[in-house]
């Protein structure tokens, strides 16, 4: 073994003596470069990685959040589709009393009326006060059975009208609480399989337990044990609703019930997914059921709506409450996943222990994120190669001009001794190459130094060719990874070149367009004429959006030009800016959308600051507080406490509540209009939250109940008159009841007896 290394030591050896002196210098420097670049290359990637997680755990706590936001919003919908219907009922209710408007053909009446919000409600219904329903406008998802499963990204699900009413809603425990507590409350509800049916809910709410792998699996990754928790083979509900009771003269009358059902509703987990940067799924579950999902299925075609969750998610989430955040399995595949649970409607109104009724959860698969990180790893290392070349390329040419020199040294003498004497003679220096430098003759010294010169510029020369070439090659390599389209014009209007992104876009390749006049493609006649006009002009930049029609569809460029080379010739630049077009469109027909809501309201709407004053009022709004318009008001109020509530106590009382945590709350309190009358206000209120958790505004709904206020007041007058006057006939019967016993009268005749002696004597 020792005379084997040996040998091989001494085979290296032979073999870097007889290697050339500038492939040394090359070997030594590319070493010295290759060190250094794999030890920062790979720093560079475990600083990335770190950053990699770090971004999507920020990105699916993002996402979690919108998800818990949109289901959030299905509550606040429902609550608003009930004031609505509440507003309805109780415009008919003025001059009539209002059991004569809960009639099943006038309810029903305004369930037609009443205008829809963005979102379809399942269910819109009305009871009277022992819970029997009056009138039910039900709408349940058109598609059912496969249909339901596929993995297409919904953007709206279609619904069709039911003709199913319910008997009664008596024993719901929203009908209940609501009608105990006397306030409109909202929230989350878990339906069993004869609350939905009772509904007419049962079809949508149908979850069809699926199979999913768990052999290889330990067992805290595997679903709970059957009937661990209550899913009843899949006929159970998760509803977002709305139930607001109807009271008249203090007495409970009726109740409106409005809900959407989240079971089979794609387009609410598809939603969340569609602005997530990293590409997330999203699941609700009812208990530890899946009833809405874009997580793929084992056949990777269909949505895995009926699996189930791994039992360590439901032991944390639905038995202690806590969030998971972690790595498990879901239909036999690792995904990195945080998961919240979902409570009850009851935990909002502080009913004692409410256990969650279901789980949100947004994940991310691993294989993407292995995925994810070998490109990263790759492409650095890639990097780390491209410098390595860089460096060996670099060491070469150090190494060629160190020694080319003494080869040159070395060929004129060798030219001497084979007795060429117009070359080099003797060679001398002071150092090891000076020293063969000056070996030279005086009469060879002149022409040296001339050649050397000459050759010295060609050098010059080639160095700055290839810098050139290298440059050229940078340049082309730059502009053809930029995403956008780039082209270079002279003033004459004719192309002198294109980048890839232009030649792919158009189909053709970059050479078909040099030495082209603008507008040859009949398609792009209006970029054609923009450009062309810039060129007439004296301006030296321009921009426009332009629209392009490729592949029969329309796209919008943001084409900026500029000018250089004194004028000469432009430059072109152009950037796709189709879907944020699109999207600037969308989001201005749902800011018009919710204009319309906000200022056609019937109640007041408003949006407060936490300074103390309003930053919107609708019409409504400003109506009840007897201002002209919802500008005059917001400019007018400096001060909500001071100038609005007759007792600025109660002002505080309120922000006190929201400071306690809760971010909802209904209240009643006497307030000011402009002219300092007093009216009596019911306020719906609810605090928005930034990112931090901290209350960034306030926004609600304001009803005028003074009249009815001044109704409950004259009753109870009526009353305290009516207990008077019963009170005073009591004593005017027990003075006549006395007035007739025998021992009145006894002394009234001794009293007369004693009046006519004092009168005889007399």
């Amino acid at each position: 073994m020792k005379n084997s290394a040996s040998a091989l030591s001494q085979r290296f050896a032979i073999s870097w003596q007889r290697l050339s002196l500038r492939w040394k210098f090359t070997l030594a420097l590319a070493l010295a470069a290759l060190f250094p670049a794999v030890i920062i290359t790979e720093a560079l990637i475990q600083v990335s990685y770190r950053s990699f997680e770090h971004h999507l755990d920020q990105q699916l706590r993002s996402s979690l959040r919108d998800l818990q936001w949109e289901i959030d919003n299905l509550a606040y919908e429902s609550r608003i589709q009930a004031l609505l219907i509440a507003s309805g009922i109780y415009a008919r209710h003025v001059g009539q009393s209002l059991v004569s408007v809960l009639n099943p053909a006038a309810i029903q009446a305004i369930l037609a009326e009443v205008d829809r919000t963005e979102r379809p409600m399942n269910l819109m219904l009305v009871a009277d006060a022992r819970g029997r329903v009056l009138a039910q406008q039900t709408m349940v998802l058109a598609k059912t059975g496969e249909a339901l499963l596929d993995l297409t990204p919904e953007t709206h699900s279609p619904y069709r009208l039911s003709r199913h009413q319910a008997n009664s809603i008596a024993n719901l425990p929203m009908f209940q609480l609501a009608r105990d507590r006397q306030q409109l409350i909202s929230g989350l509800v878990l339906l069993n399989r004869e609350q939905l049916q009772e509904l007419g809910l049962a079809q949508q709410a149908k979850i069809t337990l699926r199979p999913q792998p768990i052999a290889n699996l330990p067992p805290n990754q595997q679903p709970a044990p059957t009937g661990t928790y209550p899913i009843a083979d899949g006929n159970i509900g998760l509803l977002a609703f709305a139930a607001k009771p109807l009271y008249e003269n203090n007495q409970f009358q009726g109740l409106i019930l409005t809900g959407i059902l989240l079971n089979n509703m794609p387009d609410l987990v598809d939603s969340t997914t569609a602005w997530s940067t990293v590409d997330t799924v999203a699941t609700i579950f009812a208990q530890d059921l899946r009833i809405a999902t874009n997580v793929p299925y084992t056949d990777g075609r269909t949505r895995a709506l009926g699996t189930r969750v791994a039992r360590e998610v439901a032991t944390q989430v639905l038995d202690q409450g806590k969030m998971f955040v972690g790595t498990t399995d879901i239909v036999g595949s690792a995904y990195a996943t945080i998961y919240s649970p979902l409570q009850d409607f009851r935990k909002q109104l502080k009913v004692p222990h409410p256990p969650p009724i279901g789980i949100a959860f947004v994940g991310k698969s691993q294989a993407w994120i292995h995925t994810i990180a070998n490109q990263k790893r790759l492409v650095s290392f890639a990097i780390t190669l491209g410098a390595l070349l860089l460096a060996s390329v670099w060491a070469y040419l150090t190494a060629n001009a160190i020694v080319k020199p003494i080869q040159s040294l070395v060929t004129s003498t060798r030219r001497v001794q084979a007795g060429d004497l117009a070359t080099l003679v003797q060679v001398h220096s002071l150092d090891e190459v000076g020293k063969l430098a000056n070996s030279f003759n005086a009469m060879m010294r002149q022409l040296r130094i001339s050649f050397e010169e000459l050759a010295q510029k060609n050098r010059c020369l080639e160095q700055i060719r290839d810098e050139l070439i290298e440059a050229n090659e940078q340049f082309e390599a730059v502009l053809n990874a930029v995403p956008g389209t780039i082209a270079w014009i002279n003033a004459e209007g004719i192309y002198k070149g294109v980048n890839r992104k232009l030649a792919e876009t158009l189909n053709l390749p970059p050479e078909a367009f040099i030495g082209r006049p603008l507008g040859f493609l009949s398609a792009d006649c209006e970029l054609a004429a923009f450009m062309q006009e810039f060129l007439e002009s004296p301006d030296q930049f321009a921009s426009r959006v332009i629209s392009v029609q490729r592949n029969g569809q329309t796209r919008f460029y943001l084409v900026a030009l500029q000018k250089y080379m004194k004028g000469t010739h432009t430059v072109a630049v152009g950037i796709d800016i189709s879907d944020r077009m699109r999207a600037e469109e969308a989001l201005r027909i749902a800011e018009e959308n919710y204009r319309s809501i906000f200022e056609n309201a019937l109640e007041g709407i408003f949006q407060a600051s936490t300074e103390n004053r309003f930053i919107r009022v609708n019409a409504a709004m400003a109506k009840i507080f007897g201002f002209d318009s919802p500008e005059a008001m917001v400019e007018t109020v400096t001060s909500i406490r001071d100038q609005i509530y007759v007792e600025p106590s109660t002002r505080d009382e309120i922000l006190n509540h929201f400071a306690t945590g809760e971010t909802t709350g209904h209240f009643e309190f006497k307030a000011y209009r402009r002219d300092r009358q007093i009216i009596w206000i019911e306020l719906d209120m609810r605090a928005v939250l930034d990112t931090d958790g901290k209350i960034s505004y306030y926004e609600g709904l304001v009803q005028d109940i003074t009249e009815r206020k001044q109704r409950e007041q004259a009753m109870q007058q009526q009353i305290e008159e009516l207990r008077v006057e019963i009170d005073h006939e009591k004593r005017r019967q027990q003075v006549a009841e006395i007035t007739e016993t025998e021992y009145f009268q006894q002394l009234r005749r001794e009293a007369n007896d004693l009046r006519q002696r004092r009168h005889s004597k007399r």
